[in-house]
C-alpha cells in the first residue's frame, strides 16, 4: 500500500510509540520543536501525557529519533558505483547534475521524508544537531559519487579539466541554499515557479561550465 500523506503514515502506524513520534513529525513541521509541548502532543496524539514517557524521556530524545529517520532516508539520495558508470557512459555533464537531482527528488517526494526535511532545516538555525545532520547528509552523503562522476566525465574527454572537489563543493553549498529557500516557501504556501527556475538555472551553469563544447 503507497501511503500518500503524512496522516496515512500516521493513520497506518503499528504502535503508540511510532504514532507519537509521526504525530510529532506533523506538529514540528508546522510549529517548530520548541512551539509544540507533550501535552499538545499527547492529545494530538489521543494518549494520555503519563504514557508519553512510557516511550520517550523527553522532546530532545523524539528529535533525537527524527534526525535518525533524516539519516535513513538521505541514504538513499547518494550516487552508487553503478549511478556513477551510467552518468561517465552517458558523456553528457548534465546527467550527472539531473540524475543526482532526481534521486533526491524521489526521496524528498515521500511525504514523511519531505516533513521530516521541513523540520531539520528549520531547526538547523537553533540546534546544533540538525546543523550537523543537514550538513553531513545535504552535502557529504552527496559529495563522493558525484565526485567521481564528475572526474570519469573528465577522464573520458567529456567534461572540462578543473578541481573537482571544488566545483562539486560550490554547486552542491549553492543547491543546499536553495533547497532551504524552496522549503520555507513551500511551508509558507507560496508560488514555487521562481524556485524551481533559479534551481534550474543553477544546474544549467555547472552544466554549461563543464560540458565539452564539439
Amino acid at each position: 500500500m503507497k501511503l500518500k500523506s503524512l496522516q496515512d503514515y500516521i493513520d497506518n502506524a503499528s504502535n503508540t510509540k511510532e504514532r507519537l513520534l509521526l504525530n510529532a513529525i506533523k506538529l514540528f513541521s508546522k510549529k517548530g520543536v520548541d512551539n509544540v509541548g507533550i501535552r499538545e502532543l499527547c492529545r494530538e496524539c489521543g494518549i494520555k501525557e503519563s504514557s508519553f514517557y512510557n516511550h520517550y524521556k523527553g522532546k530532545d530524545a523524539m528529535f533525537s529519533a527524527i534526525i535518525e529517520r533524516f539519516k535513513d532516508g538521505n541514504k538513499k539520495v547518494a550516487l552508487d558505483e553503478a549511478d556513477v558508470q551510467t552518468i561517465i557512459e552517458s558523456k553528457q555533464v548534465a546527467r550527472l547534475f539531473h540524475y543526482s537531482m532526481n534521486k533526491f527528488s524521489q526521496v524528498t517526494g515521500n511525504p514523511l521524508f519531505y516533513n521530516i526535511l521541513r523540520i531539520i532545516i528549520m531547526e538547523s538555525y537553533i540546534r546544533k544537531e540538525a546543523y550537523i545532520a543537514s550538513k553531513q547528509n545535504l552535502y557529504y552523503t552527496r559529495k563522493d559519487g558525484m565526485e567521481k562522476a564528475l572526474q570519469g566525465l573528465i577522464d573520458t574527454g567529456c567534461a572540462n579539466k578543473c578541481d573537482v572537489k571544488q566545483v562539486i563543493a560550490e554547486y552542491l553549498y549553492g543547491l543546499i541554499g536553495l533547497l532551504n529557500e524552496y522549503t520555507l516557501l513551500e511551508c509558507w504556501g507560496e508560488d514555487l515557479g521562481q524556485i524551481m527556475s533559479k534551481i534550474k538555472a543553477h544546474m544549467d551553469y555547472f552544466t554549461n561550465m563543464l560540458q565539452v563544447k564539439k
